[in-house]
């Protein structure tokens, strides 16, 4: 699996990692793991920036003269150095052994610890619980529901046929139950993922 960025701020309830390509951060919504050994911080990401290294150096606008946004770069390649890309996860679980505990990591994952797309079989074993969804529903972030939306999405794009239509309809279930007494929260949620 390739590593996508390191871990450089972390707490049982969330971390930060700065990624290695500033062209392919992970999509808000995704899984990512952190660690590369036992036990593996699951966590999914809920925003991305990009900003200069230093933060005594604000970026400059350069291109007014330039015909495409490309060019700024080609002109002034010392700009991918001195810009970097950052992404804030929140934990929603921890893969020890054979075991998933889900929820917030009663360890944080240490710094620099590695951070990768989650593997597909650890994403399914997770995913198929549904529990997350609380997690990401009282999760302290500007809008949960669009995380909650962007999670879901990036989990029906990795799953087919009969399996994700099942686990489509598991997901719709739990939302109900969850979202009960809030039925505009629901609504909308429902609504954005187009049901």
């Amino acid at each position: 699996m390739v590593k996508i960025g390191e871990v450089i701020q972390s707490s049982s309830m969330d971390f930060v990692s700065e990624g290695y390509d500033l062209k392919k951060p992970p999509a808000i919504g995704s899984f990512v793991s952190a660690g590369q050994n036992e036990p593996y911080i699951i966590g999914i990401v809920q925003n991305v920036r990009v900003e200069p290294f230093d933060v005594t150096r604000p970026v400059l606008a350069r291109g007014q003269d330039m015909a495409n946004e490309s060019d700024v770069f080609n002109q002034n390649p010392q700009l991918m150095d001195l810009l970097t890309v950052r992404f804030d996860c929140i934990t929603v679980g921890t893969k020890l052994s054979t075991h998933i505990f889900e929820g917030y990591s009663t360890l944080p994952p240490m710094i620099h610890s590695f951070v990768y797309p989650t593997k597909l079989d650890i994403l399914l074993e997770f995913v198929r619980s549904l529990n997350f969804i609380k997690t990401v529903l009282n999760t302290r972030t500007s809008d949960p529901d669009l995380l909650l939306i962007a999670c879901v999405r990036e989990i029906y794009s990795v799953l087919e046929g009969e399996e994700g239509q099942i686990l489509a309809q598991s997901l719709k279930q739990k939302l109900v139950s969850e979202l009960a007494r809030d039925s505009s929260r629901l609504i909308k949620i429902l609504q954005y993922l187009g049901d």
